[in-house]
């Protein structure tokens, strides 16, 4: 079907009003919700709070770490328990009988603590047992060693919770501020086109612009309400993050005003890998747990030794009958448990523990390897990200002075408000850019620090 100019003409005037009306809705919707936007994020009692402030925040109250003090405390207690097989063991034996006259006397036995008398008497009787370990051949001596490993492995772990907390504060710190930049930007960004486009408007009644112009710009606004609204609900979700990295059940609103620096990291890799070796609180922990398995299966291989210990006992019998007991009663004697036959029991332990200690042998060395090439990829990424931080500082200032440009040759009629406007976008991308990289040049750095063990530090810098 062929049309007419005339046609055409008014079918292009009826696109336009559909756009305009479009145009005028999705205006008008965005404002309500950057309104809405605009008094949710309104300050309420918010509270300031420096990097280190909220570093010892979550070192006072996150939920992990607490949990790993209590683990510490169930460990020591571990030790304790153990330790106490060195010492006596006493206790208090009460007993009554009451046998039937019917009742054959000699039926049945009567054992106390390994002492046995055939007859059944009616008697009352109280008393004492004292029994003490002599020697086990190393049975609890490697057991309490094996404890104390234990409660190494869990205050290595505490260690490597508290760097993960306090990493995690950080990193949740940075990336508000960084949402914070972020809409700031959107904000001058959004003025900035506001104000392009009521300069277009102007000119588009003095005639000396076109209509299209005018789309274009009111364009460009609506886009600036869009990433006002993308970078409001980023600030929204960073502040989630931070009162969850922060130990809070709620959401807390903080005020955050840090100044921020970006030095450059010198320390060389190979010094930094010795470092991790060495102070990284996993590995710590399972060189701990391995020690702790090693004398777990000692302790296991001396099960195949007797256990000798002493026993005692003293009381009274104040209801008997006096031809067959004594008013008092006391005995003592020593008691060698040897292992003849246990269907295999102490030898399953003793390789079960063996097995087991192979295992976090073989797991300690792949945590090594893993941990050498994190440390790597770690400080491979602190070294270029400070360098994007320049080359994207450089990019952004050269598509400042770009716009300037592009300003002066769009007023002079030498390119389109297409150009125009293509030049406001890249010198927002390249300000959203290199204010990305700065934060995510701090956030690699305490990454680094948190495998090099040094994340426990407040407000760390580079490692001495």
């Amino acid at each position: 079907m062929i049309l007419s100019l005339k046609q055409i003409y008014s079918l292009k005037n009826c696109y336009r009003v559909v756009y305009w009306i479009v145009g005028i809705s999705f205006a008008l919707s965005t404002n309500s919700s950057i309104h809405a936007a605009h008094e949710n994020s309104e300050p309420h009692n918010f509270k300031p709070l420096t990097l280190k402030q909220a570093q010892e925040i979550a070192l006072t109250q996150h939920p992990d770490l607490l949990s790993s003090e209590f683990q510490i405390k169930a460990g020591q207690e571990e030790v304790l328990q153990t330790e106490a097989r060195y010492f006596p063991q006493i206790y208090g034996d009460a007993a009554g009988v009451a046998p039937n006259k019917k009742t054959n006397a000699r039926i049945g036995t009567g054992t106390v603590e390994g002492i046995t008398n055939p007859l059944i008497l009616k008697h009352v009787s109280y008393g004492v047992v004292i029994n003490q370990l002599i020697t086990d051949f190393g049975q609890t001596s490697n057991l309490v060693s094996a404890a104390k490993s234990g409660v190494e492995a869990k205050i290595a772990k505490s260690l490597s919770v508290r760097d993960r907390v306090i990493f995690n504060a950080t990193r949740a710190y940075y990336n508000q501020l960084l949402a914070q930049e972020i809409l700031t930007v959107a904000q001058e960004t959004l003025k900035v086109r506001n104000t392009l486009l009521e300069k277009i408007q102007l000119l588009y009644k003095s005639k000396m612009k076109a209509l299209f112009d005018v789309d274009i710009a009111r364009q460009s606004v609506d886009e600036a309400k869009l990433l006002i609204l993308n970078a409001q609900n980023d600030l929204d979700d960073a502040q989630a993050e931070l009162s969850q990295a922060l130990g809070y059940g709620k959401l807390k609103h903080f005020s955050l005003t840090e100044e921020i620096s970006t030095h450059p990291y010198t320390s060389t890799l190979e010094p930094l890998l010795e470092i991790a070796k060495r102070s990284n609180p996993d590995l710590i922990t399972l060189r701990a747990e391995v020690l702790e398995k090693k004398f777990q299966y000692e302790s296991a291989q001396a099960e195949n030794y007797p256990t000798v210990s002493a026993t005692g006992f003293a009381g009274m019998n104040p209801v008997r009958e006096k031809s067959q007991m004594n008013s008092s009663y006391a005995t003592a004697g020593v008691t060698v448990d040897v292992p003849i036959f246990t269907g295999g029991l102490i030898t399953a332990k003793e390789r079960k523990k063996l097995f087991e200690m192979k295992a976090l042998e073989k797991e300690l060395i792949s945590k090594e390897n893993k941990l050498m090439r994190d440390v790597r990829q770690a400080w491979n990424n602190v070294q270029s990200s400070y360098q994007n931080i320049g080359v994207l500082k450089e990019l952004f200032l050269n598509n400042v002075k770009g716009l300037e440009l592009a300003q002066a040759s769009y007023e002079f009629e030498l390119i389109s408000i297409v150009d125009l406007i293509q030049e406001h976008l890249k010198k927002t991308q390249s300000e959203v850019s290199f204010t990305k990289a700065r934060y995510e040049y701090l956030i690699n750095r305490s990454l680094l620090n948190l495998l090099l063990g040094d994340g426990g530090k407040i407000c760390v810098d580079n490692p001495s």
